[in-house]
């Protein structure tokens, strides 16, 4: 998906032997542990220093977007599946319900802050899940509530959601990330700042 060659930023999960991701706060120097997205083999760097981080043995090509992109996925999923709540806010367009004084005046229209605990609705939410003709990052669904649209969120790192998807009237939550701070900031607080792309009431 993405074609950026390695950065020099920090990876702070790899892994391990039994393909489990894991922190490198946990991890052994006498262990092997391996990147998410070449497969090549990392060594943690856990000095005195600096924060410590995996680092790729050999010098290749590996994507840092596609590691948060994935990252991002797999902790978010996790968050949302482990916790009471899980909020979502986002500004919504809003057209002023008052009637205006002036003769033949539009509706004046703008912005509203609103917030939603997802998971009084949602009690799924699957990585890479199909619906319609689409595939999203991560699909929030309810085994309880069939008839209940899911919610389709994409994780933005440096590609925006496809204009087909945005115009096919689904509802989609797109979920601005340039860090792993901003992954953990969400994990930790259990709830997500988006951008809505589609008109439809949640």
């Amino acid at each position: 998906k993405y074609m950026t060659k390695k950065s020099s930023q920090n990876y702070s999960y790899a892994y391990n032997s039994n393909n489990e991701l894991i922190n490198v706060s946990i991890a052994q120097r006498c262990n092997n542990y391996f990147c998410p997205i070449c497969g090549e083999l990392m060594i943690p760097h856990m000095g005195n220093k600096r924060r410590w981080h995996f680092v790729h043995k050999n010098i290749g090509n590996c994507s840092y977007e596609s590691y948060l992109h994935k990252l991002a996925k797999f902790k978010i999923k996790q968050a949302f599946l482990t916790s009471e709540h899980f909020f979502l806010s986002y500004n919504a367009k809003a057209i002023c319900s008052i009637d205006c004084p002036f003769i033949d005046s539009p509706k004046c229209k703008g912005e509203k802050f609103v917030e939603f605990d997802l998971r009084k609705f949602y009690d799924a939410c699957d990585i890479e899940a199909k619906y319609n003709n689409y595939r999203a990052d991560l699909l929030l669904s309810s085994s309880k509530n069939s008839k209940l649209p899911p919610v389709l969120i994409e994780i933005m790192v440096s590609h925006k959601c496809s204009d087909d998807k945005i115009q096919d009237g689904v509802r989609i939550i797109e979920i601005p990330i340039q860090s792993e701070d901003q992954i953990e900031n969400i994990v930790n607080s259990c709830s997500l700042k988006g951008i809505r792309l589609s008109l439809i009431h949640i």
